[in-house]
């Protein structure tokens, strides 16, 4: 006689083993479930780094890695090759160095005229458009790198920036880095992400 199959002490033809998984996969699923949300909790804990906390915490923070590192280790790999870890931060703070983006272009004597800075009412040739949110996103920097859409963006606006401006031989756009103060930010005069385009056609 076969061995018992899921409780059943009869032989199971392939009908019957499909009845008896599909009965039985609701328990197994919510098993499956529960233990992902158990990883989920362990793995996302906000643990601090060591270097950040005060020294009298230390010892915990470090028991709290060993303690998390000890729970995580039997799917340690598993969760690695299906990259389900769960590392972020939910309420980041911002960043004190910011960008303030430039538009400006070039006249055939060599000056540069400022035509848009964000947050500048006196140069806000191209504000309407610029501080649209979805136009935003596709030139605020991403932390403190530019966006993969950054160089589509800056082409697509040096080369309306010539269009508009016939008088104009070049045009470029750039990322001044600020301080945020208190209330307040300060430039720097340090300019990264520079991109220029010189005019293509008359």
């Amino acid at each position: 006689m076969a061995a018992p199959i899921f409780g059943y002490d009869r032989p199971m033809t392939v009908r019957g083993l499909v009845a008896a998984l599909r009965a039985r996969w609701p328990a197994a699923r919510a098993t499956l479930i529960a233990l992902a949300i158990g990883f989920a909790l362990v793995d996302g804990c906000p643990v601090p780094e060591r270097q950040v906390v005060p020294a009298w915490a230390t010892d915990l923070v470090d028991g709290l890695q060993t303690a998390r590192t000890t729970a995580r280790k039997p799917v340690a790999k598993l969760a690695a090759d299906l990259d389900v870890f769960q590392r972020w931060i939910l309420f980041r703070g911002a960043s004190r160095r910011r960008f303030r983006l430039y538009v400006e272009g070039r006249t055939a004597d060599g000056d540069w005229q400022l035509l848009y800075r964000a947050g500048d009412p006196e140069h806000a040739a191209y504000e309407d458009l610029l501080k649209f949110r979805r136009i935003r996103g596709t030139y605020n920097p991403n932390g403190q790198n530019a966006r993969s859409q950054y160089l589509a963006f800056a082409t697509w606006m040096t080369l309306r920036v010539l269009d508009d401006h016939p008088e104009l031989i070049m045009a470029r756009t750039r990322m001044e880095k600020v301080l945020i103060g208190e209330g307040a930010y300060a430039g720097t005069g340090d300019f990264v992400f520079t991109h220029q385009e010189l005019r293509r056609r008359r």
